[in-house]
């Protein structure tokens, strides 16, 4: 993977960033592509002020030209454009492994031809398509490891079964790995729309779907990458229902499926995904104040795991804008009694009410983007 700065040839470093990427927090999408029309449309979003195509060396300001020109029949136009994209999506974080050998082609094939309104130089569409289709397939996100999505719900956290389920258009990759097998996404969301019933592989897949999402979107894995590899131990070789017949019994998995649900509960790990932007919905949280005391406002909501917020007698709870939301926490007060927000919103961390009709993706999705 190479990432800003780390592209010798490819990139220059400049004084751009990803601090103003409403679609790629630094945090939320270490490893995704943006479309050319996101960099043609956020300049201040780039991740470098220079890009090499073939040769030569263009800054920004060439660059936005070139990416604004029409193609025109231009085979060379179409494919600086395609590089670009490419280029500045490794320089912010998209790891390059499918595309590399690509780009490699393109720059020598560019050499140093240099395309309008900058140069005057072209090449023929015949000669050029089907290397822009090949890149453009990792600009998109259909080869590698997924267009960036714009989700204010990802990052350092963990999302549910239901709700990878019910936003299909958020996953962050196209296929994942368990045990042994390697799913698109189609048959991913069949998985996740399956009752469990007393099928303990299918739940604990549905589970292990879930997380791997999360770490994918950005979620940080230490305290669940022993687990996983536990899981995909366990059911290596097996399919579950409805893409295969095997089963596990729930006392095989029931640890492994309690370790998994931690995890997505925000129990363990970097804590639960806020559902709610304007008060705390994750599992099970109160926010109370004391004798006296008003009410947090209710317009941010913490989400520190198993921690509580409380206040004194007559004190007003968190100055009025931050409510603990930890999963399963309490924020209460001395003697006032607790006024709860109303905000006791359980994480779906089973599958079980994973309903929703997978058929639209189908078993052809494709077979692409980061695998775990």
């Amino acid at each position: 993977m190479l990432g800003a700065c780390a592209m010798a040839t490819a990139v220059a470093c400049g004084s751009g960033g990803n601090s103003s990427n409403p679609l790629q927090p630094a945090a939320a999408y270490p490893n995704c592509t943006q479309t050319m029309d996101y960099w043609q449309n956020d300049p201040d979003a780039w991740p470098v002020t220079t890009v090499t195509l073939g040769s030569v060396d263009y800054d920004q300001s060439q660059l936005l030209q070139i990416l604004a020109e029409p193609v025109d029949d231009n085979g060379l136009v179409e494919l600086v454009q395609a590089e670009t994209t490419a280029k500045l999506s490794i320089a912010d974080g998209a790891d390059d492994s499918v595309v590399s050998p690509l780009l490699t082609e393109a720059d020598a094939l560019i050499g140093t031809l240099s395309p309008p309104p900058v140069g005057g130089d072209s090449l023929p569409q015949t000669t050029t398509a089907a290397l822009v289709a090949s890149i453009n397939d990792f600009n998109t996100g259909a080869v590698g490891p997924g267009q960036c999505r714009s989700n204010p719900f990802h990052g350092n956290c963990a999302q549910s079964v239901n709700y990878w389920l019910e936003n299909p258009d958020a996953w962050p990759v196209n296929s994942l790995t368990l045990g042994s097998t390697k799913y698109p996404k189609g048959q991913l969301r069949q998985i996740l729309s399956q009752d469990p019933d007393d099928n303990g592989l299918l739940l604990l897949e549905q589970l292990e779907i879930a997380v791997k999402l999360s770490i994918a979107a950005g979620a940080d894995d230490s305290d669940i990458a022993g687990v996983l590899e536990q899981v995909d131990e366990l059911i290596d070789g097996l399919v579950a229902p409805p893409v295969g017949t095997d089963e596990l019994t729930q006392e095989q998995v029931a640890d492994l499926v309690a370790a998994l649900s931690a995890f997505l509960d925000g129990d363990v790990g970097p804590g639960a995904c806020r559902l709610d932007e304007d008060a705390g919905t994750d599992a099970g949280s109160d926010a109370s104040t004391g004798d006296g005391g008003s009410s947090d406002g209710g317009s941010d909501a913490a989400t520190d795991s198993g921690s509580d917020a409380s206040t004194g007698d007559g004190g007003s709870s968190d100055g009025g804008s931050d409510a603990a939301t930890d999963s399963g926490s309490d924020a209460s007060t001395g003697d006032g009694g607790s006024s709860d927000g109303g905000s006791d919103a359980s994480t779906e961390n089973g599958g079980n009410d994973a309903s929703s009709d997978a058929s639209s993706d189908g078993g052809s999705q494709n077979d692409s983007g980061m695998s775990f």
